[in-house]
């Protein structure tokens, strides 16, 4: 290795600062010494097949111990390739394998004198690259992780034809694959080569993988369809991958009206679901679901099928429109007291929302998500993890129970929205096989019915709202998650057709909407008008009984013409006589009335509220419009009403004989629910830290006297005791490899603090922890080779 090539360490040091905490933060990586391990399974599960493929070449290559040349990459890359049976047409090419190794620097998972951390144009020379030390164990023929081999796409039977396949083996040898399976993947046999033997003949069938001569390895194509997961292509496929934040061709107008129109109707389904909710909150069962009771009476209350009020409540649940606490007001209408699934405040939002931001809550809600519901009612599942030790789902969960919760589904879902297409499994596999290899079926189908029902997809092609979400999740999350919610609500908006500025109103009371309405003009719609049909025109129902409840939400006969005449061209007479008729006994009277069941304000013109919603009280105490005359909040009205008057405005509270009570309709709602999110202000202090923990055993390092940079290692178990004593009476720090108590390799710098035959105590040179050691368990102990100056 040429001298001027740069170690590890000295190659993450040669970063600005700035660009260290950067990669710590995208790693998650927070924990003190963290630069001295960034090249762990947290990386990798971030990598696409290609990228996979290129790290296993290198390894392979013995870029661990020598620097390795671009032309012996793809050298590798395809005896690889030729060995797992890759059709030449799902191979990278040179460039791609190229700008591949330029983002694996930026994960610190390469390294170079020409390749850095910081991203660079896909075209430079990446030079000769090495791996670090502690990755080649990753990629190992025994890994418990199969995804990061390309030799683990062997098994040339076709992915449909291996469900028969298996139901066709003998007992004995299906048997055998199961408990592979649950064991691992991994068996062993003296017996691999005698032709009699079941393992000797599956290996012949391409169903196990043979390692060594006493080891097999079951196929990881096998292992998931044993296990119901998703499978990838025979031979894998490693080709160029477009951006998908820079497409070379968008969706057509066809997919995007299909896209657009499901979304609206989703949107109101949503609004009916939270406003039906707000109204009557439901009582969750004992685990915190929610039961078939209480699905079945949203539905007869909604007028709607069990699995659409089902679906809907999932997207709720999603987007955390929805939450478990105590409703405030206190719901009128329910039996009992106690916690119950309600409106959340972000819930109450979604309400008052334009169509464009409600669409952005539902995807950026729905991209984050961990909420499994294809586990409801199950047996436990995989959830989207592979293992069910991790998913914490439990047999018979039920809708929107906090068990259906699973990391898997989260990241599922993330790469769906990363990847601005339609993603089939084997394009799961190709974008990001970590997620595939313990992705099931079932998860799958799910998340790609979950994305046309919010518009990302309609007749299988992707939408424009697609790549938006691609775009925003390419562009990563802000510190304050709404900026990523504000951008998609931009984009959409572009996605939308502009909403109509008129109405077509017919002699039967009838009301046309010939597209799409702002949120201004269809709730105001909804005060007075009954929704017939949806979608992107809509009809409304204009009666006696609507009209008579535009009365008790506040309204006025003059804001309602004024509101007509402003947008129909021709208003039937017979509508006239309509709102005359029935607002000529039922005027308001007083100023501003409060109601303390509720916490309404209603004003008897839309200026008055327009004032009263301009002053910093109302935006304090959650005021918001129901109507252009109505506002409410979940604040005890007292405390509104004393706010109102320090800033000068006069309420008259119902009981005081000046007022009236008012039936508009408030919704109880509950607290948004809490979620674990780390944001980058909250670790940027302990970041920076690491960096300069890192700098500052970098510092002792180099001023530790007569150390040049080099090491002596060695391995026998009587050195090792040795030169751990000679580090200890020196008090000079020494790198150990040992072997933890999870069987995981650890290589650290320590300083040692005591040692007898039988215990080392030391302590790490990059984060100060206390380590205790076995003897038995160090594989070797590097000291620093002492120089003399000339």
């Amino acid at each position: 290795m040429p001298d001027s090539f740069p170690t590890y360490a000295d190659w993450l040091s040669g970063h600005p600062d700035d660009v260290l905490v950067d990669l710590l933060w995208r790693l998650r990586a927070f924990h003190p010494g963290s630069l001295g391990s960034v090249s762990d399974v947290a990386a990798l599960r971030r990598l696409d097949a290609t990228g996979l493929a290129v790290l296993h070449a290198l390894v392979a290559a013995g870029a661990d111990h020598r620097p390795v040349e671009l032309e012996e990459v793809t050298a590798t890359l395809a005896q690889l390739w030729d060995d797992a049976g890759t059709d030449p047409d799902h191979r990278a090419d040179t460039p791609t394998v190229q700008a591949t190794l330029h983002t694996l620097a930026t994960w610190g998972l390469v390294f170079g004198p020409a390749l850095t951390v910081s991203p660079q144009a896909p075209d430079t020379p990446p030079g000769p690259v090495k791996v670090p030390v502690h990755l080649p164990p990753l990629f190992s023929a025994t890994t418990d992780l199969p995804w990061v081999l390309v030799d683990g796409y062997r098994c040339p039977i076709p992915t449909d034809q291996l469900p028969a396949v298996l139901d066709a083996l003998p007992t004995r040898q299906r048997r055998l694959l199961d408990t592979l399976e649950l064991s691992g993947g991994i068996g062993h046999s003296a017996t691999l080569d005698d032709p009699d033997r079941p393992l000797a003949r599956m290996i012949s069938a391409g169903l196990l993988d043979r390692v060594d001569s006493q080891t097999a390895r079951l196929s990881p194509r096998v292992s998931a369809c044993i296990a119901g997961r998703v499978v990838p292509r025979p031979g894998g496929d490693f080709s160029p991958r477009e951006d998908p934040a820079h497409p070379d061709t968008h969706p057509d107008a066809r997919t995007d009206a299909t896209a657009v129109a499901r979304v609206v109707e989703t949107a109101r389904l949503v609004a009916d679901v939270l406003e039906q909710v707000g109204n009557t909150p439901v009582r969750p069962l004992n685990a915190g679901g929610v039961g078939v009771r209480e699905i079945a009476r949203l539905a007869k209350a909604l007028a709607l099928d069990a699995a659409v009020v089902s679906d809907t409540l999932v997207l709720c649940r999603h987007a955390d429109l929805i939450a478990v606490g105590l409703p405030v007001p206190a719901p009128r209408d329910v039996v009992g007291d106690g916690d119950f699934w309600c409106l959340s405040e972000r819930g109450a939002t979604y309400l008052s929302a334009p169509l464009s931001r409600r669409w952005a809550m539902l995807l950026d809600g729905w991209r984050h998500s961990p909420h499994a519901p294809w586990l409801a009612g199950g047996t436990g599942g995989t959830g989207g993890t592979g293992d069910t030790r991790d998913t914490g789902a439990t047999a018979g969960a039920h809708l929107l129970q906090d068990s259906l919760d699973v990391p898997g589904a989260a990241a599922l879902r993330g790469v769906v929205a990363a990847g601005g297409r339609v993603m089939t499994a084997e394009e799961l596999w190709r974008a990001r096989p970590s997620v595939a290899a313990v992705t099931p079926v079932a998860a799958v189908d799910s998340v790609h019915d979950e994305g046309v029902i919010l518009g990302l997809s309609a007749d299988g092609e992707a939408s424009s709202a697609a790549l938006a979400l691609a775009a925003v999740a390419a562009d990563g999350d802000d510190s304050d998650n709404s900026s990523a919610e504000d951008r998609l609500t931009a984009a959409l908006a572009d996605v939308l057709p502009p909403p109509v500025g008129m109405l077509i109103i017919q002699g039967d009371m009838t009301i046309l909407a010939p597209g799409l309405l702002d949120a201004d003009t269809e709730a105001r719609l909804r005060t007075f008008a009954d929704v017939e049909s949806t979608g992107m025109a809509s009809v409304w129902r204009v009666t006696r009984e609507s009209m008579q409840r535009a009365v008790e939400y506040g309204e006025t006969a003059e804001g309602i013409e004024d509101f007509l005449a402003g947008m129909a061209p021709d208003v039937p007479q017979s509508l006239w006589y309509l709102v005359q008729d029935t607002f000529r006994t039922h005027r308001p009277d007083a100023p501003v009335i409060g109601s303390t069941a509720a916490s309404v304000l209603t004003a008897p013109d839309e200026k008055s509220m327009a004032a009263i919603m301009d002053t910093e009280a109302a935006e304090n105490t959650g005021l918001r419009l129901l109507s252009p005359t109505v506002a409410a909040s979940s604040v005890q009205l007292s405390l509104i009403v004393e706010a109102l008057e320090d800033e000068g405005v006069t309420v008259n509270v119902d009981g005081g004989g000046t007022g009236r009570a008012t039936a508009a309709p408030v919704f109880s709602t509950v607290p948004d629910p809490q979620r674990a999110v780390t944001s980058f202000p909250q670790v940027a202090d302990q970041l920076a830290g690491a960096v300069e923990g890192f700098r500052r055993t970098r510092q002792n390092e180099d001023e530790d006297a007569g150390h040049s940079g080099d090491t002596t290692r060695v391995n026998d178990p009587r050195a090792i005791m040795a030169a751990l004593r000679h580090a200890y009476d020196a008090g000079t720090p020494v790198e150990i490899s040992y072997v933890d108590a999870t069987g995981s390799a650890v290589h650290e710098w320590i300083s040692v603090v005591t040692m007898s035959p039988v215990s080392i105590i030391g302590v790490t040179e990059a984060g100060g922890q206390s380590l205790h050691i076995q003897p038995h368990r160090v594989a070797w102990v590097a000291t620093p080779v002492q120089t003399t100056d000339s």
